[in-house]
């Protein structure tokens, strides 16, 4: 990375930006106390943060101390946002998201086929132009996709997306896009990324485990997320547990994915006998599952303890080579409720290194389904975005 007067300026003002995320009201003076820069440099950096909408100065504040009273400044969250639009099998839902981690104007728009990505992405993005509040600047546009985004290859590569052509995804949707700075990311690493800021996650190395069609995971070491937003570092949804299992769409056989990922549902109730409950419901989530369990549904409850054996399976060997502090799971698996918790919590024991298991929590995200969208922006913001260069028709990938 070239590192010059302009890398070093934006370097200043992110670092700014977070003390004052971080403090909801402070002063030119604390800020240069805790960044070590020199009064006149923080004066200067600030005054362009507000010049550009980013921050508000709000006046001299109430204060015991004797003499000139300090100017209290605060962020304008508000006043700029990324437009985010998360694609899935089925549907894709836009929304604008604030940096102040507000989500707007949330839509939802059914897919007939993925041959017609661009025009669903452009009218979904065109929806939410429409709507938006003329004084909010749109600073970027997130791609959030089940998928890995394959950086030196620029492939989007996805089992739960049939794609007819990975290679030409990136640049499809970049020509639709023109004059648009667009970020392509992995949607569990997104969900991931909101934890931190959100949920003031305390450990430091964890990991999250998204379950929902499919499966996986993304790692943090040290507070930063391993391999970014590209999802390319693990594909925990492809650990093989069962090496004589059905075969995945990757290859392998008896991957996580396949065997517990929530396509796998309704098999796994034929399997276990079929359901009263379930019988009307035309494709189960894992909601359907956990609710049909509370209710005393035998197979439910059946499939419930399945999957629990086999996600422990999985875990305990990821514990083994990551030792995370906390898991947290998160996705529409979140549905399965306290008794797969509870059940998880127990079965894990079994499996792998004690000492390593028994020392590592589990829980459900506190967050809602909003999650990858706030995620998105906060990484877009962290890692993309730049206060002094303008991204113009910029491509980052993961």
């Amino acid at each position: 990375m070239k590192i010059n007067q302009q890398y070093i300026k934006n370097t200043n003002m992110k670092q700014l930006y977070q003390l004052l995320k971080d403090n909801t009201v402070a002063s030119r003076a604390y800020l240069a106390k805790k960044t070590g820069l020199s009064k006149t440099t923080v004066s200067s950096l600030i005054d362009e943060l507000i010049q550009r909408g980013f921050v508000a100065d709000n006046g001299a504040a109430l204060s015991t101390m004797v003499g000139r009273k300090p100017n209290h400044l605060s962020l304008t969250g508000e006043k700029h946002c990324v437009a985010a639009i998360y694609w899935e099998s089925e549907e894709m839902t836009g929304a604008l998201v604030c940096l102040d981690g507000a989500v707007l104007n949330k839509q939802t728009l059914a897919l007939g086929g993925t041959s017609q990505y661009n025009k669903c992405l452009r009218q979904l993005f065109e929806a939410l132009l429409e709507k938006r509040n003329s004084s909010c600047e749109i600073i970027g546009l997130c791609i959030i996709l089940p998928a890995m985004i394959d950086k030196k290859n620029k492939k989007i590569l996805s089992t739960i997306l049939s794609l007819e052509n990975e290679t030409s995804v990136i640049e499809n949707i970049r020509t639709e896009f023109e004059g648009f700075p667009i970020a392509f990311f992995n949607d569990t690493a997104c969900m991931a990324y909101a934890e931190k800021p959100h949920t003031k996650q305390e450990e430091n190395t964890f990991t999250y485990v998204n379950l929902d069609q499919g499966i996986g995971a993304a790692l943090f070491v040290d507070g930063k997320i391993l391999g970014g937003a590209s999802g390319t570092k693990t594909q925990f949804g492809h650990y093989s547990v069962d090496a004589n299992g059905m075969p995945c769409s990757c290859g392998n056989r008896g991957c996580l994915e396949v065997t517990i990922g929530e396509r796998a549902l309704d098999r796994l109730v034929r399997e276990y006998g079929g359901s009263t409950a379930l019988k009307e419901q035309k494709t189960l989530s894992y909601l359907d599952i956990g609710s049909a369990a509370l209710g005393g549904d035998f197979a439910a409850q059946r499939v419930i303890r399945y999957i629990a054996e086999n996600l422990a399976v999985g875990l305990s060997n990821l514990i083994s080579l990551f030792r995370p502090e906390k898991i947290i799971l998160g996705g529409s698996g979140k549905g399965l409720g306290t008794p797969f918790l509870e059940e998880l919590t127990h079965t894990i024991k079994s499996h792998g290194f004690q000492k390593m298991v028994e020392e590592v929590q589990i829980s459900y995200s506190a967050l809602g389904d909003d999650a990858c969208f706030i995620g998105a922006m906060e990484y877009y913001f962290d890692n993309c975005f730049c206060f002094t260069a303008d991204s113009g028709e910029q491509i980052f990938l993961g």
